[in-house]
């Protein structure tokens, strides 16, 4: 016997500049948009955006069961991943694709303050090792400055743009 299978698809945005670089005003991107995109689709696949998808949604399945149930894609020509989950329940489906969305966007916030701190704590260092009255100061304690103004606004340069629906009709058939 055959089950029917839905699947629904969730649609996120994403931006390859960290809000670190942004704030020192550097650039450390790729600059290869093809690398960007799998890199980001690898962590919306990823173990752990999965077990916090798993713990969002008190699921019973393991961390594996729900990978299985996704596949991520980036969009051609745009930074956009398009996350599509699997169920034999049309809500099911919906719920784990909007899951998966704002735990890959929970991920990235929870990047960029890392490496924000991680920015901000190489400045103190910078600092430490200035005599009291060196002209550099002004400059980094600004860049210091403006990082603790953008740790309280990270989100990970990535929004969701489209969540999933329970849809109407099956997929296809389970085998």
């Amino acid at each position: 016997t055959s089950d029917d299978v839905y699947e629904a698809s969730a649609r996120v945005v994403f931006g390859s500049a960290t809000l670190s670089d942004a704030a020192l005003q550097v650039d450390r991107s790729a600059g290869d948009p093809e690398r960007e995109a799998a890199t980001n689709v690898l962590i919306a696949e990823s173990e752990e955006v999965a077990s916090a998808v798993r713990r969002q949604l008190g699921a019973s399945s393991s961390v594996s069961g729900l990978l299985d149930a996704i596949s991520v894609e980036a969009e051609e020509n745009a930074n956009v991943l398009r996350i599509t989950a699997s169920s034999g329940s049309p809500a099911t489906a919906a719920r784990i694709a909007n899951a998966f969305a704002d735990q890959y966007i929970d991920f990235k916030a929870r990047s960029d303050v890392q490496d924000i701190r991680a920015a901000e704590d190489d400045l103190r260092e910078q600092l430490e090792a200035l005599p009291r009255r060196a002209p550099e100061r002004d400059t980094l304690e600004d860049s210091l400055q403006r990082l603790a103004s953008l740790r309280a606004v990270a989100t990970g340069d990535a929004d969701v743009i489209g969540r999933a629906s329970p849809p109407a009709v099956p997929a296809g058939l389970a085998l």
